[in-house]
């Protein structure tokens, strides 16, 4: 007895710590850490710039160096949070992070593989 408690208890303790290793990023509220911000800005594989006043793609970054050196120009672990923008501030551009799916264990790369929006920069 004692020996299947021990089994039971393993295999429960294993089913934890694996579902703890899932996309905790998908319950976001929005309200990401500038540390947080900074993680998934890093790993960006498009950014694109688009006009707040006209709605359209002004620019669209695809280069590792380009990308690189933009989230570098943010240096965002100098920002402070903040739950509002100030009165008075008006948009101007908003910066869309695109990145590809995690690679789960057990999964395959695909090829090609279609880019997700993973976060927002608007200034």
């Amino acid at each position: 007895m004692g020996k299947w408690m021990v089994v039971a208890l393993s295999m429960v303790a294993v089913m934890g710590m694996l579902t703890g290793c899932g996309d905790v990023s998908s319950g976001s509220s929005g309200q990401d850490s500038p540390q947080e911000a900074l993680g998934e800005m890093n790993q960006a594989q498009r950014i694109e710039v688009k006009s707040v006043a006209s709605d359209q793609v002004q620019h669209t970054l695809t280069e590792k160096k380009e990308l690189e050196k933009f989230v570098a120009k943010q240096r965002i672990e100098e920002w402070e949070s903040e739950s509002r923008i100030p009165k008075g501030a008006k948009p101007s551009y908003e910066y869309i992070f695109y990145q590809e799916e995690t690679v789960k264990a057990g999964e395959k790369k695909e090829k090609d593989a279609p880019l997700h929006e993973v976060a927002r920069l608007i200034t």
